[in-house]
């Protein structure tokens, strides 16, 4: 379902987001600002891991991922 704000109309294509964002409230804060925008109108699927990821990636067409790489990124520091 696209989250869009009430002026947009329905006929707008919606951009597919994958949101990998294991936080609850980091997650919703990133929805809401996806919904208060005016120029897109966005539909979100959110998974809590990367390995949940490349799953749905597999299964689903997105038009744009959204990773939260602070994790991600201290476990592979030492190889930057």
């Amino acid at each position: 379902m696209c989250l869009s704000t009430a002026s947009e109309s329905m006929n707008e294509q919606c951009i597919n987001v994958l949101l990998v964002e294991d936080e609850p409230v980091c997650a919703a804060l990133v929805q809401e600002m996806l919904a208060s925008g005016k120029a897109s109108q966005f539909a979100v699927t959110r998974v809590k891991r990367l390995s949940e990821a490349l799953e749905r990636v597999g299964q689903d067409r997105f038009d744009v991922a959204l990773l939260d790489l602070a994790r991600l990124c201290a476990r592979c520091d030492s190889q930057l």
